[in-house]
């Protein structure tokens, strides 16, 4: 299965929003995009500081700069060339298709930051194997704070065999041979064991854990955060912000809320449990664009 990136989740959510407008480059640079089919719609600096995405590589399909965004810093409408900073990893030239934000009602550095709190708001599985090591006589072992997180710690294994990186033999340790001890907030906790372990083994932790900061174009949701869900959640966020609730605002707060809210009961949010492994999540199919506002 393909990733889920943060560029195809900005790119989804501003087509959601109606905010795009599409265009194949007439040629380019790293630092640049021209377009002369546009000629004179935007006037000098009229979307400076909105968003460019690169969506397609007309000479290499995949490769760079296709999936890459940048700000757009000046256009010149003499030239029909879009300025861009930070530059694209690779030149953009003729045949390339892009993708720009046509207005500035939903500033990049903010959506970025409302999708970022929806997207965190959720708890993901995530394993550490390089923090503890068995020591003989020794029962209680220190826990990251990172470990605190939607409900602490969810199971602990042991490797049984240290001598092939490939073949740890990895066997749990019940619930009942060992407690999570919780601690002052940013403070390390602890895990108090009730049997001796053999000394010099691996101790593999599962936790849920906040997903990472998304920032670059490459950031991949977390595939356990299934695509609709990312969409809507991040939709919901921003669309339910005052600094966007006009009338057609209103209206697409309607429209995402509900559809947030199919979402959620179709396939609702699931505790891990006794099994860490089951994804909360599962995959389904999305329509990203919201219908027209009614005419007043």
């Amino acid at each position: 299965m393909e990733s889920y990136t943060f560029f195809q989740l900005l790119l989804d959510i501003y087509s959601a929003l109606q905010q795009l407008k599409e265009g194949t480059a007439t040629g380019g640079s790293v630092s640049a995009v021209s377009n002369t089919d546009f000629g004179e719609t935007y006037d000098e600096d009229a979307n400076k500081g909105n968003l460019i995405f690169i969506t397609h590589n007309a000479d290499a399909p995949g490769e760079a700069p296709e999936g890459e965004f940048s700000l757009i810093s000046a256009y010149d409408a003499d030239t029909n060339e879009f300025s861009v900073s930070p530059s694209f990893s690779a030149a953009v030239a003729a045949g390339d298709e892009f993708s720009i934000v046509k207005s500035t009602r939903y500033p990049p550095q903010w959506v970025k930051q409302q999708v970022n709190i929806a997207i965190r708001k959720n708890r993901i599985g995530l394993v550490n194997i390089t923090q503890l090591d068995t020591v003989t006589g020794q029962s209680e072992y220190s826990a990251l704070a990172a470990w605190k997180h939607g409900g602490a710690i969810q199971r602990i294994d042991m490797s049984t065999n240290q001598d092939d990186a490939n073949d740890k033999r990895w066997e749990k340790i019940s619930r009942g041979l060992w407690e999570y001890v919780p601690s002052a907030p940013g403070a390390a906790g602890q895990i108090i064991f009730f049997i001796d372990l053999p000394a010099g083994n691996d101790l593999r932790v599962w936790y849920n854990g906040i997903p990472d900061k998304l920032n670059d174009a490459g950031d991949v949701i977390p595939e356990t955060i299934a695509p609709d869900f990312a969409l809507y959640s991040a939709l919901h966020q921003i669309i339910s912000s005052s600094k966007v609730r006009d009338n057609a605002g209103q209206f697409s707060y309607r429209f995402i809320s509900d559809r947030y809210r199919e979402v959620l009961i179709s396939d609702p949010p699931k505790k891990w449990g006794r099994d860490p492994q089951r994804s909360p999540w599962r995959v389904r199919s999305r329509n990203t664009t919201l219908p027209e506002p009614p005419v007043s």
